[in-house]
């Protein structure tokens, strides 16, 4: 055999091996579930960083569900603030996408001398596609004031990120009827 031929199919499997193990580590990211109604994945729990200078005090908490039968994706969030508060947005913005969803309070309970807030919304699947296609920092915002809760993911952590939701993304839409 030729060293050529060999390091051609040296290479290729070094390629194949990586494009594997890469696909091998999203899907440990997210849990699909069939049910009688369609096809359900879930995006496992990751933090976003707080913003140092907004009234959060820890890293948001955040997963993701997307199903074969609705046309919106479902976000999920955990916050812990220094008081109880009220907001009924949240502004999601990255490069171009600059976006404010309505949210849903689920609860809101102490934790010590602070408070957990569970919310939840809901976006569009047009906008969650254009969503992982832009780069840039990732920004969560809730409520309209300056000292309203923020969070963000640098470029280089929302890249990662991107890839976890593509994935899931093509998850269901091999999965549509």
């Amino acid at each position: 055999m030729s060293v050529r031929r060999r390091i051609f199919i040296a290479a290729t499997a070094i390629l194949l091996f990586s494009f594997f193990l890469h696909a091998e580590n999203l899907s440990k990211h997210v849990f699909t579930k069939t049910t009688p109604d369609g096809t359900v994945v879930f995006v496992k729990p990751h933090k976003i960083k707080r913003d140092g200078t907004t009234q959060a005090l820890k890293d948001m908490e955040c997963d993701i569900v997307l199903t074969t039968f609705s046309d919106t994706v479902t976000f999920t969030v955990s916050l812990i603030t220094p008081q109880p508060i009220s907001f009924d947005s949240v502004e999601v913005s990255v490069g171009n996408f600059n976006s404010y969803f309505p949210v849903e309070k689920l609860y809101i309970e102490p934790i010590g001398d602070n408070w957990s807030s569970r919310v939840r919304f809901y976006t569009p699947v047009s906008d969650f596609t254009r969503l992982y296609d832009t780069s840039g920092i990732l920004r969560f915002k809730w409520g309209y004031n300056d000292t309203a809760p923020s969070y963000i993911l640098n470029n280089k952590d929302w890249n990662k990120r991107r890839q976890v939701y593509r994935f899931a993304f093509d998850v269901i839409s091999h999965n549509k009827h």
